[in-house]
């Protein structure tokens, strides 16, 4: 139960701090517009690698569900 909730914290973390990247500073967009092949990129890996921890923790629900029904 404890990993479960450093997992959702971590995402949380993750998240925000996406959200912070995405400021309303013109160098920041003109950075971002100069390197959006590199950009795309890194989203895109960021966006695998939340899929995949999703995919770990959608499976540790499911087996601390089998653990329940194996008990009753």
């Amino acid at each position: 139960m404890v990993v479960a909730n450093y997992r959702i914290l971590l995402l949380l973390a993750l998240l925000s701090s996406l959200s912070a990247a995405q400021g309303d500073d013109a160098s920041l967009m003109a950075g971002l517009e100069a390197n959006s092949g590199l950009v795309l990129i890194i989203s895109s890996v960021v966006i695998i690698i939340l899929m995949v921890l999703m995919i770990f923790y959608l499976h540790s629900i499911n087996e601390h569900l089998n653990w329940i029904r194996r008990i009753r």
